[in-house]
C-alpha cells in the first residue's frame, strides 16, 4: 500500500509545494494529517484539473497524472499509511 513518506509526499512536493507549503501563499496542506482531513477536496481538485494551478508562482506545473491520482486513492483506501 502507498505511504505518505514514500509515495504521497513526493506527489505533494512535485505539484503542491510552490503554493501550499509555509513559504507559499495558499492554504497550508503539507502534512499527512491535512491531506487525510481534506482528501476528497484534494482528489476533486486534481481530477477536475483545477489543481495544480498554473500561474505566475508555478507556471510550468503539469497536471497530476492518472497513475498519481490512483496512488492517492490507494493511499486513502489503505488507511493513510505514514
Amino acid at each position: 500500500a502507498p505511504t505518505w513518506t514514500d509515495h504521497i509526499q513526493p506527489i505533494h512536493q512535485t505539484y503542491c509545494t510552490p503554493c501550499h507549503d509555509p513559504s507559499g501563499s495558499a492554504h497550508l496542506m503539507y502534512t499527512a494529517s491535512v491531506w487525510q482531513a481534506e482528501i476528497e477536496q484534494i482528489l476533486n481538485s486534481v481530477e477536475s484539473g483545477a489543481m495544480p494551478l498554473n500561474n505566475e508562482t508555478s507556471p510550468t506545473i503539469d497536471a497530476v497524472s492518472l497513475a498519481e491520482i490512483q496512488m492517492i486513492r490507494a493511499w486513502a483506501a489503505g488507511g493513510f499509511a505514514e
